[in-house]
């Protein structure tokens, strides 16, 4: 059964989990760059590890985001289309906003909602991590599909 054959409910369930997921993968990535290239330091200050790394951070990033949804959409190419990915990875963009600004309210009482954006922005680089994710997805979605 493909995805557009499945009832509209079990559809909307597949993408919100697919988009939880993406969430969690973009995340995966900020936190890994971020480590990679300034230790456990990264975590005590980032505007430091900014300032001194920054092309190697966001590159990293980029490069991690891209693989990762270059290797998701060659899975998902039978039921995909790229308006939905789109959609998807700016919504797990998105929901990275959500999970730093809750999460570090509610688990750590120590990022404000009005900083939260700020520090969501820097750690993604702005519009660098989902146009590498979206990248390297419509890359995977092309690898995958026949050409006709």
């Amino acid at each position: 059964m493909t995805e557009n054959s499945a009832p509209a409910h079990q559809r909307l369930e597949r993408r919100l989990l697919i988009l939880v997921l993406l969430t969690l993968v973009l995340g995966t990535t900020v936190a890994m760059s971020w480590l990679i290239v300034g230790g456990t330091r990264a975590f005590q200050g980032p505007d430091r590890g900014l300032s001194e790394s920054w092309p190697t951070i966001y590159g990293s990033q980029a490069l991690l985001a891209g693989l990762a949804l270059f290797l998701f959409a060659r899975r998902q190419a039978w039921a995909l289309r790229p308006q939905t990915l789109v959609i998807l990875v700016v919504g797990a963009w998105l929901g990275e906003l959500l999970a730093l600004t809750a999460g570090g309210q509610l688990l750590a009482n120590e990022l404000d909602p009005e900083v939260g954006w700020y520090y969501w922005l820097m750690g993604t680089g702005g519009p660098i991590q989902p146009a590498a994710a979206v990248t390297g997805g419509i890359v995977g979605l092309r690898s995958r599909r026949p050409r006709g």
